[in-house]
């Protein structure tokens, strides 16, 4: 099946999408209320709205030797967070426990993050977030997130991110 548009329709104001490709429900008064919210943000904030990789540098953790659970690189000092440590905290909204450690022959091969810093997993379980309050290494399922302004508090960015959660997840399984 085939149609044309009217010459007199402004193009960049219409998509097409076919039936089958649909997931959700098509509501184009969801994007009428997202540009609101937009235009309203932008005519009343105080301060200025900015994306949040404006906000923040994006760190991503690091473990580079396969296999990752060969022994020689475990049991020294350094703390060793895994996206399931991320996620337990993110949802009893505690500090993370870990179970693993590093020696310096596994810190050779990862990467130590001082504290304090906003952890982001992105693998596994995406989007689950909790604070680091000590020096640790983490592989790359898990970002660190640095805020670039003092008036950006680790703590807000942690709970923005908890209840945009749902929405973030949407978004990545359409990607």
């Amino acid at each position: 099946m085939s149609f044309q548009l009217s010459p007199n329709v402004d193009k960049s104001k219409v998509f097409f999408i076919k039936h089958s490709e649909l997931q959700d429900r098509l509501d184009p008064l969801f994007y009428v209320a997202v540009e609101n919210i937009k235009n309203n943000v932008r005519m009343k904030a105080k301060y200025k709205c900015i994306n949040l990789i404006q906000a923040c540098s994006i760190n991503r953790g690091r473990f580079g030797h396969r296999p990752r659970n060969d022994p020689k690189f475990y049991d020294g000092k350094y703390p060793f967070i895994q996206t399931g440590d991320v996620v337990k905290a993110s949802t009893a909204n505690t500090p993370i426990k870990y179970a693993q450690t590093l020696n310096e022959l596994g810190l050779k091969t990862s990467k130590l993050f001082h504290p304090p810093k906003l952890v982001f997993t992105i693998a596994a379980n995406i989007g689950d977030t909790a604070i680091l309050d000590y020096a640790a290494c983490f592989p790359d399922s898990i970002v660190a997130l640095i805020p670039h302004r003092s008036n950006i508090k680790i703590e807000y960015l942690n709970i923005y991110l908890m209840l945009i959660l749902p929405y973030v997840v949407i978004r990545l399984k359409k990607i």
